[in-house]
């Protein structure tokens, strides 16, 4: 099910915590700020552990992200349009390739939850 804009918020409004075990995000576009700050409200208000698209959910609260190394893509672009400026007519298409794994220790234990050493040490980065 894809939910956009305030259905989402409605939607996870109405769920009851032992109805809803844990909550994976995705999302194509970035949300802005005051949207990120709802989510994670939400989702702690809730206590449900949930992992975001991007870094910058884990960085002002959120549980965890499984995340594209943004840097990486914006590089890959920039090395594209400079070839296509150079008149180069074919341009190979780049996937993402590099994802991080972030987790706030700090996030879980407001959760109630005891993270695995093995994640800790899985992790890409663990914020305090």
């Amino acid at each position: 099910m894809v939910l956009k804009g305030k259905a989402c918020f409605a939607l996870l409004a109405t769920l009851e915590s032992p109805f809803l075990g844990r909550l994976w995000m995705t999302r194509c576009k970035r949300p802005n700020a005051d949207v990120r700050k709802e989510i994670i409200a939400l989702t702690n208000e809730l206590r449900l552990p949930t992992m975001f698209p991007y870094r910058e959910f884990v960085d002002e609260g959120g549980l965890g992200a499984y995340a594209v190394e943004v840097h990486e893509l914006w590089r890959r672009a920039a090395h594209c349009a400079d070839e296509l400026l150079r008149g180069a007519s074919d341009v190979p298409y780049y996937q993402a390739s590099t994802f991080r794994l972030i987790i706030n220790v700090e996030a879980a234990r407001r959760l109630g939850l005891t993270l695995p050493s093995s994640l800790s040490w899985r992790a890409d980065e663990v914020v305090e």
